[in-house]
Parts: structure tokens; C-alpha cells; sequence
């Protein structure tokens, strides 16, 4: 669960992220192969990999980044739930499907 977010940083498990992270149920590391506010296919292949029911995109706290259509055609084709919002409620949404017991993994853009 992400416990707490605000513009440049989340705290999850009592540890706090100052950078794009992707989460992998409760695993996280650092997004950093992002090239500017697009996110491709190629960006999210290894979450696929991991098969979760859904995966979130947070969009940037003022939904600044862009998804491609190839990653809702990706997703859909594993049929895999996409959920893409502005980073404030990619956080709710993603916890939310964490509560509910979801595999969710999430794409979080920290910033913008």
C-alpha cells in the first residue's frame, strides 16, 4: 500500500520515494526508463510479465503524462485492467485494488 503521497514523493512501507517508482504489489523500485511524459508498450512489459489483474497509471499530479495506445492494446490483449489518472487518484485506486485482495501492479509518475 502507498501510504501517503504529495507532489515529488510517496511513502510506502515507512519509506519515502522522491522519484517515479513502479510498484509491483509491495515491491517498489525506482521508474527511471521513461523517456520524457510518454509511456509506451515497452515501458510497462515487465508488470505485464508479472500478470496482475490490473495495473495503475499515475498521470502526474496535474495528468501531464501521455499513455500511448499501444499500452491499452498491450493490456487489453493480456487482459489486463488499465487504470490511467492523475497520480492523487491512481494512489486511491491503486490502494483501493490492494484492499480488495487485486494483483495490481502501477506505474507512478512523481511530479508533474
Amino acid at each position: 500500500m502507498i501510504e501517503h503521497y504529495e507532489f515529488g514523493s510517496y511513502i510506502i512501507n515507512g519509506i519515502r520515494y522522491q522519484y517515479d517508482i513502479k510498484l509491483y504489489m509491495d515491491h517498489v523500485e525506482e521508474w527511471d526508463g521513461r523517456e520524457g511524459h510518454i509511456i509506451r508498450a515497452a515501458d510497462i512489459h515487465d508488470l505485464v510479465t508479472f500478470r496482475p489483474q490490473a495495473i495503475v497509471i499515475g498521470t502526474g499530479a496535474y495528468d501531464r503524462v501521455r499513455v500511448e495506445p499501444d499500452v491499452e492494446k498491450e493490456l487489453k490483449k493480456a487482459d489486463i485492467q488499465l487504470f490511467k489518472l492523475p497520480t492523487p487518484q491512481a494512489v486511491q485506486k491503486y490502494n483501493e485494488l490492494i484492499k480488495h485482495g487485486k494483483k495490481v501492479c502501477g506505474v507512478m509518475h512523481a511530479t508533474c
